[in-house]
């Protein structure tokens, strides 16, 4: 179950990066990029656990399940985006 949170936190984290961004730039590299900086973020908070407390350790299958939840939200977000026309921003609505 904890797995599936940090997943699941990590796909929200994607999808507010995302929507934030790609209202008028939809383009597939910038939303791997942001799925890598979610993930490289995951990775540090992990690596911080370890260094800097003494009551909390790493697991490396958080990290994954983080690395997981922000690649399927990024083709998630890759597959709603090619099915909106150009000219148009994610929510179907005209660009001005």
């Amino acid at each position: 179950m904890d797995k599936v949170v940090h997943a699941a936190m990590y796909a929200g984290l994607v999808a507010a990066w995302s929507h934030a961004v790609l209202p008028e730039n939809r383009r597939w590299w910038l939303i791997v990029r942001i799925a890598m900086v979610a993930t490289l973020f995951g990775l540090m908070a992990e690596v911080g656990q370890k260094m800097l407390t003494k009551t909390r350790c790493m697991d490396p299958l958080d990290a994954c399940a983080n690395a997981a939840g922000a690649f399927l939200c990024a083709y998630g977000v890759g597959a709603w985006s090619s099915r909106t026309p150009k000219g148009t921003d994610v929510r179907g609505c005209a660009k001005k």
